[in-house]
Parts: structure tokens; C-alpha cells; sequence
């Protein structure tokens, strides 16, 4: 197996950008990460690391978070009880794949030694996503039957589809979860996340 592009394609991106001395890239197991952050940001990445190694992944998110630090999880979950994933996606678009109820990652926080300091579910949002994708993927349908095949068009506009309708009537959502070591690493309410004066930590009021 050759070597992954993806990460000589991001340095090329910050040198572009003027950032090359700011941001790093690695292609590391989040396992054996050694640094400890002042924040760590996880973006659609607790769907692929298996429900077996959900342990794992929020043990390793305290033992790298610093003491006052603040985690941010965003993952499609459902607010249905846990089900499986459709078989189909399994074997053509997710292999490994799968979308958690709430009530199989709270456990996980909880035994992780790891507070939920905020929690945002995103309703009627992710379908609305989907359906510009589809948008999109009809204007470019011909380029994509030319790079691919009349198969992977057939399938691909059957996941976008389908997935379009898995948030709407389905119970899918996507979840915004705030955790800390400690409940105090963030205000007790979300001004501090917009323009204008922040609120201050240690005066927030009991």
C-alpha cells in the first residue's frame, strides 16, 4: 500500500493558506496520541471507531484533555433506542459503521470519569444537507458516471436519498457533546460562545 495523499494534500492546503507554522497533520491512531490538549474537537469520527472500542475512545479523550480542559463530540446518533445499521449501508457505503443512541454513549462519559457540560441535538438539519447534495449530484451526474460507472451513480443516489430520508422520518439526528474533566471548565450558560463580552468562569454565580 502506497503512501496516504491525504496528508501532503493538507500541508500543501496551509502553505497555501499562509498557515504551515501554525497547524499540524498527522495520520496517527488516536490511541497512541501522547500530547495533552487544551481542547480537543472530534467531527464525525465516533461512528467508525467500532462499538466495541467506545471505552477506549473516551478514555483516551481524558487522558489527553488537560485538567480545565473542554472536548467537543459531533457524531450522527439517533434518538431512537439503539438499532442496527441498514445492512446495505454496511456493505456499500459504512462498513463498520454505526450511528448510537444517546443511551449508549452517556455510559461511556460516565465511566470515563468525564462530564457533559452542554448537549445541542440537531433536528431537520442533516436531511436539508442531503437533499443539496442530491442537487449537486444531479448537475454533476454525467462528470460522475465519466470518472465512475452507471453502478456507483445508481448507488450513490440510493444512499443519499435513503439517508435523506433516515433523518427525516427515521429517528437520525446529529449530536453536539460538550465534555470536560470538570464541570467548571465552562459557564453554566452558552453567552460566552458569541460575539461580545465572554463570561468569566470563576465568577460564575453558584
Amino acid at each position: 500500500m502506497g503512501p496516504d495523499p491525504a496528508l501532503p494534500a493538507a500541508q500543501a492546503r496551509a502553505a497555501a493558506l499562509g498557515l504551515s507554522g501554525k497547524v499540524e497533520f498527522r495520520l496517527q491512531d488516536y490511541r497512541d496520541v501522547p500530547d495533552r490538549f487544551d481542547r480537543v474537537v472530534s467531527v464525525g469520527m465516533m461512528e467508525h471507531v467500532g462499538v466495541p472500542q467506545y471505552q477506549a475512545y473516551f478514555d483516551k479523550i481524558h487522558a489527553v484533555l488537560a485538567k480545565d480542559g473542554i472536548g467537543l463530540i459531533h457524531f450522527i446518533g439517533r434518538h431512537t433506542p439503539p438499532r442496527v445499521l441498514s445492512p446495505w449501508f454496511q456493505k456499500y457505503i459504512f462498513p463498520g459503521g454505526y450511528a448510537p443512541a444517546y443511551s449508549e454513549v452517556i455510559p461511556r462519559v460516565e465511566r470515563a470519569d468525564l462530564v457533559v457540560t452542554d448537549l445541542e441535538v440537531w433536528r431537520g438539519r442533516y436531511n436539508r444537507t442531503l437533499r443539496h447534495w442530491q442537487d449537486r449530484f444531479r448537475a454533476n451526474e454525467p462528470q460522475v458516471q465519466a470518472m465512475f460507472d452507471d453502478r456507483f451513480v445508481r448507488v450513490w443516489w440510493w444512499y443519499l436519498v435513503a439517508a435523506e430520508v433516515s433523518f427525516t422520518h427515521m429517528g437520525m439526528v446529529l449530536f453536539q457533546m460538550q465534555i470536560a474533566r470538570q464541570p467548571g471548565a465552562v459557564p453554566r450558560v452558552r453567552d460566552y460562545l458569541y460575539p461580545g463580552p465572554r463570561a468569566d468562569p470563576s465568577s460564575d454565580p453558584a
